[in-house]
This record gives C-alpha cells, sequence and structure tokens, in this order.
C-alpha cells in the first residue's frame, strides 16, 4: 500500500488549487509538396463543477470549442512549426465527506439512467466468473449498502500490492484480482468492476491527485472510483490510498470514464507529406490557498487493559472511536509505540462508523522478556486517526508484575465486528410465447433466474420437472436458461419450473392448453346409385368431429363436373348433417363423379382436408333429354365463367 497523502489535504475546509494542462505539437514538412489542411486536438481531461469541486476561473490557450465531453484546438492551414495548447483553471475543493445518513439496503435496483455504469467493458471485465466469486464472497451476509462498498475497498486495499511498475500500463480487473499488483489504475478498476458485478453503478475517475510516494511525489495522474448511492448520488472511494466514502481535497476530478483506456487526448489531421508529433500531455497542479477546518469527524479514547504488567507480557490495548455526525464516516487509526514494544497484527486498523456510533478497536502488543528486573518501564502508547485526531494513554511493566498470555488477551478483545445476515433469495421468471399448444408441438420455455440475496449461490439446479441444468450466480447476477419442452397429451397441462440448492428452493408453474390435431369424418354417406331424368333425390352426409380440439375455417364443397355447392363455418363444435337436393336433370348422362371434399384448418392456422368420392348413374336417357343435358351443362360452363 503507498504512502498515499499528505496530512495538509485532509484538514482544512476550503483548498484553492491552480491547474495547468497542456503540451506541444511539433508540425514537419517531409517534402517540398507539404501541405496540410487542419490538425484536431480533442482534450478530454478539465475540470468540471460539481458538490466538491467548483471552477473559479478557466481559460484555453489557444481559443477552443466545448463539445460534449471534450474541448478541441483546432489549426486551419497551419504551417510547419510549433503548436501548444492547453488549459490554466483555478478550483476551490469543498473538503467534506458526502454524508449518507441513512441505511441503504443492500442488494439494490436502480432506474434505467444508471445501467450504463453497470456495463462491463474490456477492461473492467465486471462479468468474469472470478470477479463475480470474489465480490459476492466480500458481500455476503451484508445488507447495508454502505458496508459493502467500503468492505470491497478495504480488501482491495488490503490484498492488492501497489507496484510502480504497472505505472505505464492498463491491466483487466481479472487480471488485478489474479496477480494482486497494480498502480491505481488497476486498484480502481477492480473496485469499479466488483461493484458492477453486484448491480452498484460505479465509475472510473481520472485526475490529479498529490502523493507522498518518493518516485512520484507531489501532484500527478490519478484514478479513484465514484459509487453511486440512491437517494444521495455519486460517492468517491480511493481504494489505493485507503479512503473510503471520501478523498482528500488534493484529488482534482478531470474526467469521469466507464473504462480506463478512454484516452485523456485525441489527434486528427488532414495533410500531405507531413509529420506531426505530440509531447506528453502536462498535468501539473499547485495549492494556492486554504481556509476553515474539517470537521469534527470523530473522538478518541484510548486505554490499556492491563496498567500493569509483567516482563514477557501481552497486553490488550482498546481505543474507542465515536462518530461525532449523523452520516456514515469511515477512517483509519494507527498506533504509535516505543520500538520495545513487540506488535502484533498491523498498526493500522480501518474502521466504519454508522451514523452516531461508537465502536472499539484493538492492538496487541507485547513486553520484551529481557529488561532489567530492578527497573520499572513506562510504555506511553499514542493511537491517532487519519484526521489527526489522537488520544494518548500508557502502562508499566515490572519482574515482579503479572505475566498475561497472548490467549488471555484474545479472549478480552471484543471483536467489532459487522454483523451478517444472510439473506438467500433467488428468483426465478419462466416464461414462453404460447401457452395454447398443438400436440406434440416443441416449444422453448425461457427461464432466468436472479440472486436477489446477499450471498453467493453455488450449485444451483434449474428444473423443468425432472430435466435439471446446474449454474452458480453470484450476488445480483442473473442467468438465462432454455428448456425444450414438447406437448405430449392434450388437454390442460402445468409444468413446474424449479430452482434449488441445499439452502434454498423457490418454483413457479406454467400452463398449457394443448389440444390434438382437428379431425373431422365423413361419414352417413347415402345417395341413389342410379336415377333418371326426371327424378328428384338426395345426397345426404354427417360430418363428425373426431377430435377434442374443434376444427376452424371449414369449407364443405361438394364438386361434380361444372356443379358445385359449397358451405362454410367459422368452427366446427359438433356433428352436423347435411343434405343435397338434386334433379336427374342436373347430371350427365352415364356414369358422374361426385367429390366430397372438406377443408379445415387448427389453431395454428395449419391446414387439413378430408374427402370422399362417390358416382351416380344417369341411365335412360331419351334424344330429346341427351339435348336437355347438353344445353344444361354449356349454361353451366357460361356460368363459372362470371362467377369465378
Amino acid at each position: 500500500m503507498p504512502l498515499a497523502t499528505g496530512q495538509d489535504w485532509l484538514h482544512g475546509k476550503e483548498y484553492k488549487i491552480g491547474l495547468d494542462i497542456g503540451s506541444k505539437l511539433n508540425l514537419t514538412a517531409k517534402t517540398d509538396k507539404f501541405e496540410v489542411d487542419y490538425i484536431s486536438v480533442m482534450l478530454s481531461f478539465f475540470p468540471e463543477n460539481s458538490k466538491r469541486q467548483q471552477v473559479l476561473s478557466f481559460i484555453t490557450v489557444p481559443e477552443a470549442k466545448k463539445n460534449n465531453h471534450h474541448y478541441e484546438f483546432k489549426w486551419v492551414n497551419p504551417e510547419e512549426g510549433n503548436y501548444e495548447f492547453g488549459l490554466n483553471a483555478e478550483i476551490k475543493i469543498n473538503n467534506d465527506i458526502q454524508r449518507i445518513t441513512n441505511k441503504i439496503s443492500f442488494p439494490i435496483s436502480v432506474d434505467d439512467e444508471f445501467n450504463q455504469w453497470l456495463i462491463s467493458s474490456e477492461h473492467i471485465d465486471s462479468n468474469d466468473s472470478s470477479i463475480i466469486r470474489q465480490a459476492s464472497a466480500i458481500a455476503e451476509g451484508s445488507n447495508d449498502l454502505y458496508y459493502v462498498v467500503y468492505k470491497l475497498a478495504d480488501w482491495i486495499n488490503k490484498n492488492v500490492k501497489y507496484d510502480v511498475s504497472y505505472g505505464e500500463s492498463v491491466e483487466k480487473a481479472s487480471t488485478v484480482l489474479a496477480d494482486k499488483k497494480g498502480t491505481c489504475d488497476e486498484y480502481t478498476s477492480l473496485l469499479v468492476a466488483m461493484c458492477r458485478s453486484l448491480g452498484i453503478p460505479a465509475k472510473y475517475i481520472a485526475g490529479l491527485a498529490y502523493s507522498n510516494i518518493p518516485e512520484i511525489e507531489g501532484f500527478s495522474p490519478h484514478a479513484w472510483a465514484e459509487i453511486y448511492f440512491p437517494g444521495y448520488g455519486w460517492v468517491p472511494f480511493d481504494a489505493t490510498y485507503g479512503q473510503l466514502g471520501f478523498v482528500d481535497a488534493s484529488h482534482i476530478v478531470l474526467k469521469e470514464a466507464f473504462d480506463p483506456a478512454e484516452s485523456s487526448t485525441t489527434y486528427e489531421w488532414k495533410g500531405l507529406d507531413a509529420d506531426l508529433y505530440a509531447e506528453k500531455l502536462r498535468m501539473n497542479a499547485d495549492l494556492i490557498n486554504t481556509s476553515g477546518t474539517a470537521g469534527p469527524y470523530i473522538s478518541l479514547n484510548v486505554k490499556a487493559i492491563k496498567s500493569k504488567v509483567g516482563f514477557g507480557s501481552y497486553n490488550l490495548i482498546e481505543a474507542d472511536i465515536e462518530n461525532l455526525n449523523n452520516c456514515y464516516i469511515s477512517t483509519e487509526v494507527y498506533i504509535a509505540k516505543p520500538t520495545e514494544l513487540k506488535l502484533i497484527g498491523v498498526s493500522e486498523n480501518q474502521v466504519l462508523l454508522k451514523p452516531n456510533e461508537k465502536k472499539k478497536v484493538y492492538w496487541i502488543v507485547k513486553v520484551p522478556e529481557t529488561l532489567r528486573s530492578d527497573s520499572i518501564y513506562t510504555f506511553p502508547i499514542k493511537i491517532t486517526s487519519l484526521r489527526n485526531v489522537s488520544a494518548e494513554t500508557e502502562f508499566s511493566s515490572s519482574a515482579s508484575d503479572k505475566k498475561y498470555s497472548l490467549n488471555e488477551m484474545e479472549e478480552r478483545k471484543e471483536i467489532s465486528e459487522e454483523g451478517k445476515t444472510l439473506a438467500k433469495k433467488v428468483e426465478l421468471n419462466c416464461s414462453t410465447d404460447k401457452t395454447v399448444l398443438l400436440e406434440n408441438e416443441s416449444i422453448q420455455i425461457k427461464c432466468s433466474v436472479k440472486n436477489t440475496g446477499n450471498v453467493f449461490l453455488d450449485n444451483l439446479a434449474v428444473c423443468m420437472n425432472t430435466l435439471c441444468k446446474h449454474i452458480d450466480l453470484g450476488i445480483h447476477q442473473t442467468k438465462k436458461i432454455d428448456f425444450p419442452f414438447k406437448a405430449k397429451n392434450f388437454g390442460r397441462q402445468e409444468v413446474t419450473m424449479k430452482v434449488s440448492n441445499d439452502k434454498i428452493y423457490t418454483s413457479t408453474k406454467l400452463e398449457f392448453d394443448v389440444f390434438d390435431a382437428p379431425k373431422i369424418k365423413i361419414d352417413g354417406l347415402d345417395y341413389p346409385e342410379k336415377v333418371e331424368y326426371g327424378d328428384n333425390f338426395s345426397i345426404r352426409f354427417n360430418v363428425n368431429k373426431l377430435s377434442v380440439s374443434n376444427p376452424y375455417g371449414v369449407v364443405i364443397k361438394i364438386i361434380q363436373d361444372g356443379y358445385k355447392r359449397k358451405w362454410e363455418l367459422d368452427e366446427l363444435s359438433e356433428d352436423m348433417g347435411f343434405v343435397v337436393n338434386l334433379k336427374g336433370s342436373d347430371l350427365d348422362k352415364g356414369k358422374n363423379n361426385f367429390k366430397l371434399l372438406i377443408d379445415f384448418e387448427d389453431i395454428r392456422k395449419n391446414k387439413y382436408s378430408e374427402e370422399s368420392e362417390f358416382s351416380i348413374t344417369l341411365e335412360k336417357v331419351n334424344f330429346l333429354q341427351t339435348i336437355k343435358i347438353w344445353f344444361n351443362k354449356a349454361a353451366r360452363i357460361v356460368e363459372g365463367l362470371f362467377t369465378r
């Protein structure tokens, strides 16, 4: 972890800072045909007004035009030579924390406008399974949004090693998680990715900040995160500096981004036989003045659990920390001790305090064995917070005092640990585009499974009846699963969809109305096989519905040469009988072939047909009847031509 910032950037109420950002272009001719139409520079690093940051003055040199999220510097028909561009500004930083006064339940839901800050990107690969699993493990059991984000940032601060050799590279968040090395880019990418994986909107912030690291002491480019808290807005978290829920006054916001790969400056030019070289972007800042005093935020009291201990004894140092404000506050507290005392564990403790909360923090120290037996030693202890609130105590040690073991001190230690409320919740939604099916029709049942609790869900079985698929599901994660379904039996069918593991179970049901294919039978066909010219006769038949489902769009036709009779039914819901009355004079001499044809559809507009053929013979026809039959037939043909 880097030695990040000087204390001067934490104590003042307001800071006025001068800002200088710019660079130089060198345009050179390659041949005497040199010609350049224009040079355009888009600078996306510049200060803007916010609740924390106010721009007092701002000037660009040369004059630039603001377009969306950048300033454009443009030179038309430039000659060979150098071209400088940049901006000068004075800004005022309000050095207060973003005051979150109430608990926000986790997991959260946000409006659609914030969904852009949940998207996985090239370097912030929040959809990577390792990030999802680690973020879920850190957040597990927490139902307080502030605590979740705080724990994520604190975990990164403690587990990722600051390595200046990463200064010129930008690594994927998943790579940072695996290697646990990087600079501010890597710390921030991982924090943003973890937040997004849990459904928490997060921005990558690029700007300047002051650092005490010898290699880059002073103001230098820096990155941190801003996390969205519903009802309050965006809250800064700097996992690199260990500033969680706030940043010190040296942090100057110059750009908010989806991904660290977004460039600070882009160049465009059009020309012939020319070279354009751009120097590295210059970013300088200087403190002009400071005013007021920030806080107070916390109070501190400290005591040694044992006022006297023997040589070789352990002792417990207890610090009482009180949040003096009605809002969440995080701080680091440090122990300062004589070199003779051995510290068990780390010297600094990161502490999150809820509004007006009191909390105890502990350090265990050990007195040396080899001290002079004829002396009494006094060991002073000082506890200091990040904002320089401090408290002091002391204890003594002699050869005759009681000796306490490490176990005794650990038993006395009150673990001030955030309580966990494990909420194992899963949401299952299944649907299909059809709820009315035909027998043997195949469809896809589409399911969406979302972890709405605060526990990573391992080995979830997502099942359709007895067909199961297994998944792991991180906090806030959603996975989509499809199941093939074939309607085997007609009637009302119920399909049970469920998701479960050894700790959770939920289910939902889908209902389908399954219809068999419509089926019709021509039955009871009755007709005379032979008739004479002067006879009147009937053709009778029944149309029987053999299926449970009703045939739709039923068209019944009797066709014989030029003769046609047709019935149309929207739906056949029951058996029906039909009678066709004819005369012998309607027929041709000899054998007359009839076709009884029924066309119909199912609910999907699939077409079906049923037909039957039979013949009736017209006999004993004399010459005059033959002529009449011929004229009747001709008339039917002509009539058919005009009625088509």
